[in-house]
């Protein structure tokens, strides 16, 4: 598993990965090895580029209140379920990469930047919050409540 570097400055960072082509090159952070941010006091956790990250062992030492699956399958639906029973909103990977898949259909039907980030907005917006809105029916869970809105637009669109 990849180390995971914590840093205080985004704008020195984003600097530093520029023009050295690497975040370790910053030099004021500290690098974890792999799991360990699981356990970094933080609001938000983003489990980006490393599925099957948390496991049911570490469900007691995700401090992050706000956890954005920013990877593909980054743990089962039973710990997310686990996880939000002890306060945690998790945005699911399927809505949290939902920009990048509307946008690589953007960039397959011609469009420009403009009219590509535009549909973004408009249907990252717009479904989730429809999706949030239906969440209480689902015991507080995006992605229940996100898959029952898919469902009933595949089933509509069968009809």
């Amino acid at each position: 598993m990849a180390d995971l570097i914590l840093f205080s400055d985004f704008n020195e960072l984003a600097k530093v990965k520029k023009e050295k082509g690497k975040v370790t090159a910053y030099g004021k952070g500290k690098i974890l090895q792999g799991k360990e941010i699981l356990s970094v006091d933080a609001d938000v956790l983003i489990t980006a580029a490393v599925p099957d990250l948390i496991k049911k062992e570490d469900v007691g030492k995700v401090k992050a209140k706000i956890i954005v699956e920013g990877s593909n399958i980054p743990t089962i639906h039973e710990i997310e379920e686990e996880l939000i029973k002890k306060g945690k909103f998790i945005i699911p990977d399927f809505v949290a990469n939902a920009g990048g898949v509307i946008s690589s259909y953007c960039e397959y039907k011609g469009f420009n930047k403009d009219k590509m980030f535009k549909m973004v907005e408009e249907k990252i917006v717009k479904n989730t919050q429809l999706a949030i809105d239906n969440m209480g029916k689902h015991k507080d869970c995006v992605r229940c409540a996100a898959m029952e809105i898919a469902m009933e637009r595949v089933k509509n669109a069968r009809r």
